[in-house]
């Protein structure tokens, strides 16, 4: 299991508002489950341009839900959403996001990071039993 910390309003609108691409300059191996870490920043542009009824798009500091990692890829091919994908970075192609019933309180950090078994303890009780069921690493 990793997690991955986002500013306001991009951790909710992966897992609730349909991104499907994180935009990244960097890439890495890792494919399954990640943790969607709402981390304390925020995009002020991309809040006053988002929708109102965006749930969860105030809470910072916490985890709001898991998406799988499927691939990575540097260049559109025509896979990509272009409301999404911005040219010369990195697309994380993020599918079946799954949202927590609470956010779970927990201190983010850079890059692609590795939470402790309490907080993925956490999280877990709030997932469907058989969510992500085949990754090996969950």
């Amino acid at each position: 299991m990793r997690a991955l910390t986002l500013h306001q309003p991009w951790a909710s609108n992966i897992v609730y508002g349909g991104k499907d691409v994180e935009n990244r300059t960097w890439t890495r191996a890792y494919r399954g489950p990640v943790m969607i870490h709402a981390g304390q920043g925020r995009d002020r542009t991309a809040m006053a341009n988002s929708p109102d009824d965006l749930p969860r798009k105030d809470v910072h500091g916490a985890v709001i839900g898991v998406a799988l990692l499927i691939g990575t890829h540097h260049r559109c091919d025509g896979r990509c959403s272009p409301r999404w994908a911005d040219p010369g970075c990195w697309h994380w192609e993020m599918s079946a996001p799954q949202p927590l019933i609470q956010p779970v309180p927990a201190r983010g950090q850079q890059q692609l990071w590795v939470p402790d078994a309490p907080l993925c303890d956490r999280v877990r009780l709030q997932l469907p039993v058989n969510v992500f069921e085949g990754w090996r690493s969950w």
